[in-house]
């Protein structure tokens, strides 16, 4: 997912603390408005630590377990951000189906990307504007509807 030259400008860590924050805020929002919010809430303490620690584990291992094509477009980052939001606000308790879910959602997503419906907004939404909340509620509105449902 990430560049070499990422690592090096810890994108990476942003993008574990954007995951964080959202799962705070309980909700999206805009590009990374609120990240400096709880960096600077939490920088001496953080009370969820266990919890949030072991739910993104948690998630990270279920992710792993899918057994996800290393090209598959839950790998971009835009989609692995909705993916990890949704399942951890799930708690884990995804449907048993759910491996097959994703491949369908990426199927419908990659043969409507010209199309006007909900799996062309979709696909619009995670490649422009991606880090805008309303790219990122539509995915996520999207993902739960034909994958948690």
């Amino acid at each position: 997912m990430f560049r070499e030259s990422e690592f090096t400008r810890m994108a990476d860590l942003h993008f574990i603390l954007l995951i964080m924050s959202t799962l705070e805020e309980g909700g999206y929002f805009p590009l990374d408005k609120e990240l400096e919010t709880y960096i600077v809430q939490f920088n001496d303490e953080y009370p969820n630590k266990n919890h949030t620690k072991a739910l993104l584990i948690k998630t990270f291992a279920m992710i792993k377990d899918f057994q996800l094509d290393d090209d598959s477009i839950w790998y971009r980052k835009s989609n692995f951000f909705t993916m990890v939001i949704e399942i951890a606000n799930m708690r884990g308790n995804i449907p048993r189906n759910f491996p097959q879910k994703l491949i369908e959602l990426e199927q419908n997503i990659l043969n409507n990307k010209y199309n006007d419906n909900e799996f062309g907004e979709y696909y619009r939404c995670m490649c422009s504007g991606t880090n805008h909340r309303k790219a990122r509620v539509v995915r996520g509105d999207i993902f739960q509807k034909y994958t948690l449902n």
